[in-house]
């Protein structure tokens, strides 16, 4: 596979995928507390589940807001890139 295939579906929302809706294609609230709580603080976002773990889509323009709010509030320090990668290790 390579780094440009998908590895699964990204939901259609109106707009196209980096646009958001509100809803996603689960059911109710998440039961993952940091993603219901991106869903609150960003409108629009996303959420699914996709093997078993909760993901939230959001839209790419506030992807830097995102991961601010992640580490800032939410104490999330390990955020892996859109590609599944994570980048090297300081040195």
């Amino acid at each position: 596979m390579t780094d440009e295939a998908a590895r699964e579906e990204i939901p259609e929302v109106e707009g196209g995928p980096d646009a958001g809706a509100a809803g996603g294609t689960a059911p109710g609230t998440p039961s993952d507390e940091v993603a219901a709580a991106l869903l609150e603080r960003f409108p629009g976002s996303v959420y699914a589940l996709s093997h078993g773990q909760a993901v939230v889509y959001v839209d790419r323009r506030v992807l830097a807001d995102v991961a601010l709010f992640l580490r800032d509030e939410q104490g999330v320090h390990d955020v892996p890139r859109r590609d599944g990668r994570r980048p090297p290790p300081r040195r």
